[in-house]
């Protein structure tokens, strides 16, 4: 037969738990007034619209109202059902309390926001948090932001976008002491950062490394500003055949820049047009930056104008063989991006 616990040892087991409770909450405390002043009151503020009565906690109602006041509102059903989804699990649990809205309500809805609005992102997180913690560590982080890295095509050929990544690797440790945990993970919200922060540091290479170029090539701002994203490329391609680093290269040399490059198809109508254009050139007769950069747009151009005619001329042909029907041939070529402008 059991016997019960003596009156002393229960309220000695009491007292102990008052007292876990007590430290718990003097903590809280201190973690909360360490943090910015602007926090506190934004969260503060955020509080008091919840319970307006000043009963010192929130119903599921007035937790709608502090998230909000917060910025956490969804605008997308999924976004409103992530919120609803932590507001009914804290309602079950009773009433709500400001630590424990400031330390895990409030925490937990913000990131299930930012979930449902960065899904992309939270793959990536996800990919590396095989145990579904919430937190990588700093190798997994670094992986993780460099498959976002590659995955963001915006423009950056492959040397570039090397030559950036090297930088960033070299200083990603100081930047990931901003966002890091107390324990040295980082959570999601932190990842969140950290990927703002390649792309931002991304898009600034980008552009120092194209005024690198415009100001080496000596290219005036409006061919500057027609070529901007890809003039790094090009000019590297450009220099490759300029062994003399003169400053202009040979009509052969462009015609294998323009090759190597990307922008001459080597087989078909466009390259043939581009052979026959350059063998009317001295050997002698050499070419800047600049002038490269005309020639690039002259057979993208051209290019254009092959597909407008053979288009514009199968719209004409009263024999009409095509399984797309002719009115809706100008908007699918649209669609498909062949041109921006087409008209008839």
């Amino acid at each position: 037969e059991c016997s019960s616990p003596s009156p002393k040892r229960s309220k000695s087991a009491h007292m102990a738990g008052l007292r876990r409770l007590q430290r718990l909450l003097d903590a809280r405390k201190a973690e909360f007034e360490s943090r910015p002043i602007p926090e506190r009151d934004r969260l503060r503020r955020a509080f008091a619209a919840g319970d307006p009565h000043n009963k010192a906690f929130l119903d599921g109602q007035g937790l709608r109202i502090a998230l909000s006041e917060l910025g956490v509102r969804g605008h997308s059903r999924e976004e409103k059902d992530s919120i609803s989804e932590v507001v009914k699990e804290a309602a079950a649990c009773g009433h709500v309390n400001f630590f424990d809205f400031v330390f895990q309500i409030a925490p937990k809805a913000e990131l299930l926001l930012q979930e449902v609005r960065s899904p992309k992102l939270h793959a990536e997180f996800a990919a590396y948090d095989p145990s579904n913690l919430g937190r990588i560590g700093p190798q997994a982080c670094l992986s993780a932001l460099q498959r976002h890295a590659e995955s963001d095509h915006n423009g950056l050929d492959q040397e570039t976008a090397n030559a950036f990544w090297k930088g960033f690797v070299h200083d990603f440790h100081e930047i990931y002491k901003g966002v890091r945990l107390g324990d040295g993970n980082v959570d999601f919200s932190g990842f969140l950062e950290l990927a703002k922060i390649v792309d931002t540091e991304r898009a600034e290479f980008q552009h120092h490394s194209e005024r690198r170029a415009a100001m080496l090539g000596g290219i005036p701002a409006h061919v500057e500003k027609q070529h901007f994203g890809e003039l790094a490329h090009l000019r590297r391609f450009f220099v490759a055949h300029d062994a003399g680093e003169t400053g202009a290269i040979s009509a052969p040399r462009v015609l294998m820049a323009l090759l190597e490059s990307g922008v001459l198809p080597p087989v078909g109508d466009g390259f043939e047009r581009a052979m026959r254009h350059f063998e009317t050139f001295e050997e002698s007769q050499h070419f800047k930056f600049a002038d490269f950069l005309s020639y690039v747009t002259k057979h993208r151009e051209e290019e254009v104008a092959v597909r407008r005619a053979v288009i514009q001329s199968a719209l004409l042909n009263p024999k009409w063989e095509c399984p797309v029907s002719r009115d809706d041939l100008p908007v699918l070529v649209v669609e498909t991006g062949f041109f921006t402008d087409f008209a008839i």
